[in-house]
């Protein structure tokens, strides 16, 4: 299911009062049915990238794992759509109910403060986003596609794409906790806008930075404040805007 990269489809496309037929490329968007320890629990609406990553992050966002290692098996099963985890011990019943969209915010999760030394320069940030858009062939092929990465302020470290950018964020959260990655000098590179809900789950990440290719609310912005992170929007081509902590971003002399 990795390489389901597009679905082609056929389209009536007008221009300037000309309709012509042509074969177009949509983004796959399928049901999966998660199980944990023989229980339903939720159906994901998700491109299938990465599915296993995307678990990991859910659950942990949701409470009901608290590491990696707390999963003790994960299969996916692609023709019947359906998930299964088995967790270690009782950690998953000792959790919260869990609810769809009920996520454990970061403040009730003893988040810390960003206290990183991290500094970029303006070259720095329009690169880092150049290599998010040429590194979206996903995104070039369907138009449909959101992209969050992860990055030392050099190189891209780890890529998660999906038709939903929350599935995204989940996505990149999931191969960082499997990974067992540092994050607190990290960048995270994001294609979609800033909500108070994307910037939760950066801050669960534990990066420092988030760059973003369009706007922040106001919502996020105050979050991005209260946990020391750089939040940086409308970052397109050679501009962009800093919203918070600007002391990390500075012209090289």
């Amino acid at each position: 299911m990795q390489d389901n990269i597009g679905i082609s489809w056929n389209a009536d496309c007008y221009e300037k009062n000309v309709c012509m037929k042509e074969e177009k490329q949509l983004v796959p968007e399928l049901e999966y049915n998660l199980f944990v320890n023989d229980e339903y629990i939720k159906t994901f609406y998700c491109s299938p990238w990465n599915i296993d990553d995307l678990v990991y992050g859910d659950l942990y966002l949701h409470g009901q794992i608290e590491m990696a290692d707390d999963v003790k098996t994960l299969t996916i099963d692609d023709d019947a759509r359906e998930i299964y985890v088995r967790t270690r011990g009782d950690i998953f019943a000792r959790a919260n109910p869990f609810t769809s969209g009920d996520v454990i915010p970061a403040k009730k999760r003893a988040v810390k403060k960003s206290t990183s030394t991290l500094k970029v320069c303006p070259e720095d940030v329009y690169q880092l986003v150049k290599k998010l858009n040429d590194a979206s062939v996903k995104f070039k092929l369907t138009g449909g596609v959101h992209s969050a990465m992860l990055s030392d302020g050099k190189e891209i470290l780890y890529m998660r794409e999906d038709v939903g950018r929350h599935n995204a964020m989940e996505k990149l959260l999931g191969a960082v906790l499997r990974n067992g990655v540092d994050t607190k000098e990290m960048i995270i590179v994001f294609s979609g806008r800033i909500a108070a809900e994307i910037l939760e789950k950066v801050a669960i990440i534990g990066a420092a930075m988030v760059i973003a290719v369009s706007a922040p609310t106001d919502a996020a912005s105050k979050i991005a404040e209260h946990y020391g992170m750089t939040l940086i929007g409308f970052a397109r081509g050679e501009s962009f805007n800093v919203y918070t902590n600007p002391q990390r971003v500075g012209i090289k002399k």
